[in-house]
């Protein structure tokens, strides 16, 4: 049985910008999950978070080819009415990450991969964060 995780808009932010200390630990994740044959997921609101963010810091040619390999590597959560009006209904506390959430929750995934553990605290599936996973992981 595959198993569906959820990567937050920050874990991508890490290995694009190379952002350290946390590049190393989100890259190595991520490539876990791809060994382990996880069924990778990130939201479309994601793509566009990652270019707004990215395209400044490091251009538009290098964001797109980043990008572009996400669409090839891995599938895309869609946001509809339903993860909205579940979002609009969560206890969480930042609307974002309750559309996350509940975009995760829709698509079945064993675990949000974040580094704000505790922006999840009240989300409808669980949050790890990259060392936590790299833990379950390797035996």
């Amino acid at each position: 049985m595959a198993y569906n995780v959820l990567i937050d808009t920050n874990i991508w932010l890490d290995i694009i910008l190379k952002r350290e200390p946390f590049q190393r630990s989100s890259f190595r994740a991520l490539t876990l999950l791809k060994e382990k044959e996880y069924d990778i997921f990130f939201t479309a609101t994601t793509i566009t978070d990652i270019y707004y963010v990215a395209r400044k810091a490091i251009g538009d040619e290098k964001t797109r080819k980043f990008l572009i390999g996400m669409l090839k590597s891995y599938k895309i959560a869609a946001v509809s009415k339903k993860e909205i009006q579940q979002a609009l209904n969560s206890t969480m506390k930042d609307f974002e990450d309750a559309i996350q959430a509940s975009i995760g929750f829709t698509n079945d995934c064993e675990w949000l991969l974040t580094r704000n553990e505790k922006d999840f605290e009240d989300s409808l599936i669980q949050p790890i964060t990259p060392d936590e996973l790299i833990n379950d992981l390797v035996d």
